[in-house]
């Protein structure tokens, strides 16, 4: 429990954001730490359980998801995320917008945004969830934010004139601008 604590919000958060459902957000947190808990002798060392309990729900909810691609889904309520707070109405439409954005992004790219900017983990802690090299994590991090920014219409696309985008010279590409990047990042800090 001394070790659970610490990141008990953030796993929360984390199950909530990717099953965008309170049950299934619920049952998928609940299912982690009773795994953890089942299986806390095989931890090696104490410092690698935050690692550990993600790595356990983010295989538990890949698997639940292979299973329903055959099963199908049972319920058609999934379209909130569990927020304890009081939104109001103007708030709640961004978060549904980021919601829908979030889900056109690709898994991995999808994870590592929720990870890192819903959930408040590390570069390190993330790499050690998903595998692979810190810089494919940050370059994940980066194309997911840039990507957001595109779908919720902070960032025009080549030719619609106006706006906040600004262009290359050659190949009159939009290039995302940190006022562009403080936008979605607010969208992304409010799901907290």
């Amino acid at each position: 429990m001394a070790l659970l604590e610490p990141c008990l919000a953030k796993l929360s958060r984390y199950c909530h954001a990717m099953t965008k459902d309170v049950e299934d957000g619920r049952d998928l947190l609940s299912d982690a730490i009773l795994l953890a808990y089942e299986n806390f002798e095989k931890l090696r060392a104490s410092e690698a359980f935050t690692s550990y309990i993600f790595t356990t729900a983010r295989r538990i909810y890949y698997r639940r998801s292979k299973r329903k691609k055959w099963w199908g889904a049972l319920d058609s309520r999934s379209e909130e995320i569990a927020d304890e707070r009081n939104q109001s109405p103007e708030i709640r439409l961004d978060l549904e917008a980021l919601d829908k954005a979030l889900a056109k992004l690709p898994g991995k790219q999808r994870e590592s945004v929720i990870l890192f900017e819903i959930s408040g983990l590390s570069l390190a802690e993330i790499q050690e969830i998903q595998g692979g090299s810190l810089s494919g994590v940050k370059s994940r991090i980066v194309r997911g934010r840039e990507k957001l920014a595109e779908l919720l219409g902070e960032r025009e696309k080549p030719g619609l004139g106006g706006g906040v985008a600004t262009h290359h010279a050659a190949n009159d590409r939009p290039r995302i601008t940190s006022f562009d990047r403080t936008q979605v990042a607010y969208l992304i800090k409010e799901k907290k």
